[in-house]
């Protein structure tokens, strides 16, 4: 049996044992079974016994044991035991999920048997992978939704004027742009080793990492307008609209492997190199010089 067929077949058995219910059924099984039966396939979840002389399409034992002499097709065991005797026959498919299977000799079993134990060790390593891996997804979630709502925020709070005044920047120097940020991105890759070795040093580096979050933000909106303005429904529209649509085909694009690597590292190369060159150009009026009285 192809693994597709074997799944489908299994999300049916558990959707049906969910909406079905329980139901019994008396033809040479225990009545104390709880269970439900329909053109021979037998959902379980108290136990089951299939005797030497019954011939059943298909079984699905939930949380409980089967003692199997009969003749099966498939059959499934979720949280239980299998044993399966020598009078037994099994057509197709063994499929159990955390418990045990034991065969006695002589017992004719098919070649597709698949067995899960949830050991310790299992269980650990599966909830580790699980945790890495949903706190990897939640960690791209976050970081797509902030690429997506900052710029927005930013082209509704900032003066129009300024966003343009930084995307006509970009234009212009873009290459410019590109070099100093490559430089500088090595140049704290220095700067932050020192920083961290010194108790000193940990608050100036915060300092820092704002400043770079703050021009990372404006160059992402930036970005996200010359991104946005591609688009032909974008023309004639508002500001935010724009950004909103550049911005969501940026968030995008970062999710692909190694492109979207390549485009972060892009990124930060480019609000690097704004950053600095902006800070020179304005380092006469951030640092205002003291007026001095002239003397009478």
């Amino acid at each position: 049996m192809k693994p597709r067929i074997v799944f489908v077949f299994f999300l049916f058995c558990l959707l049906g044992f969910v909406a079905i219910g329980k139901g019994e059924v008396h033809a040479s099984i225990p009545s104390d079974i709880s269970l439900f039966s329909h053109d021979k396939t037998i959902f379980s979840n108290k136990g089951l016994f299939i005797p030497s002389q019954q011939k059943v399409d298909h079984i699905v034992e939930f949380g409980s044991d089967v003692t199997l002499s009969g003749s099966v097709h498939e059959i499934i065991v979720v949280g239980g035991n299998l044993h399966i005797t020598k009078t037994a026959h099994v057509g197709e498919l063994v499929l159990v999920i955390g418990g045990k299977i034991t065969q006695e000799p002589g017992a004719k079993v098919t070649d597709e048997v698949f067995h899960l134990s949830f050991d310790n060790q299992l269980a650990n390593n599966l909830l580790i992978t699980s945790s890495f891996l949903f706190g990897w997804w939640f960690f791209r979630l976050s970081v797509s939704l902030l690429l997506l709502l900052l710029p927005i925020i930013t082209a509704l709070v900032a003066k129009k004027h300024y966003i343009d005044s930084i995307v006509t920047k970009i234009r212009l120097d873009f290459k410019q742009i590109m070099w100093v940020g490559i430089a500088v991105s090595l140049l704290l890759l220095g700067i932050v080793s020192l920083l961290f070795i010194s108790v000193i040093g940990i608050p100036l580096l915060f300092i820092v990492a704002m400043i770079i979050a703050l021009f990372s933000i404006l160059s992402l909106t930036a970005i996200s307008v010359m991104i946005g303005e591609q688009i032909l429904l974008t023309r004639g529209r508002e500001k935010w609209l724009t950004v909103a649509i550049g911005s969501t085909i940026f968030a995008s694009a970062i999710n692909f492997p190694l492109i979207g690597g390549i485009l972060l590292v892009g990124f930060h190369w480019l609000s690097l190199g704004f950053m600095t060159i902006w800070l020179w150009e304005k380092r006469f009026l951030l640092v205002k010089p003291k007026n001095k009285t002239p003397k009478e």
